[in-house]
């Protein structure tokens, strides 16, 4: 478990550094996700993440900030 864990924080410490670069907005929770604000369709980024591999879910039509 302790493996676990320090992979997902080096993770998001990872893509939140990447974030920060491409200065898109994102929440970091506690947990194993980052919320990101995209200038385009999420639903679009959702098909091409999936299709990479990449593990995402859409949040179309909620509003966080």
């Amino acid at each position: 478990m302790a493996r676990t864990k320090a992979l997902v924080r080096e993770s998001k410490d990872y893509l939140t550094q990447q974030l920060e670069i491409l200065g898109l907005p994102y929440i970091c929770g506690e947990g194993n996700y980052v919320i990101i604000r995209l200038p385009f369709s999420d639903t679009l980024a959702y098909r091409k993440l999936m299709r990479m591999g990449y593990m995402v879910r859409t949040m179309t039509g909620v509003c966080l900030y």
